[in-house]
């Protein structure tokens, strides 16, 4: 059975309460496109050049599993630091 598509979220409070009524694994393809969201963090807002090639498919990745291109790319840089060999922490 295909994934069910995700609505519109107006507020991330919505997209919360959402989220307390739903299966999340109603809505995932497969393990990548599962996100956890444990609490509220406040964001950083960055500036970042990527080619527009780039910038197209990921905007239509986004688009087909109905999720901002900003989620994705922070869902993406999540994994791909998780999978990085143990580096030394900041300050360590």
């Amino acid at each position: 059975m295909p994934p069910k598509r995700l609505p519109h979220f107006a507020s991330e409070e919505e997209e919360l309460r959402f989220w307390d009524e739903h299966d999340p694994f109603d809505y995932v393809e497969g393990p990548a496109d599962v996100v956890v969201r444990l609490k509220r963090r406040p964001k950083r807002q960055i500036t970042m050049r990527i080619d527009e090639e780039l910038y197209q498919d990921l905007q239509a990745h986004a688009r087909r599993h109905g999720i901002p291109y900003q989620r994705l790319m922070r869902e993406l840089v999540r994994q791909g630091l998780s999978g990085l060999a143990p580096h030394h922490k900041a300050g360590a």
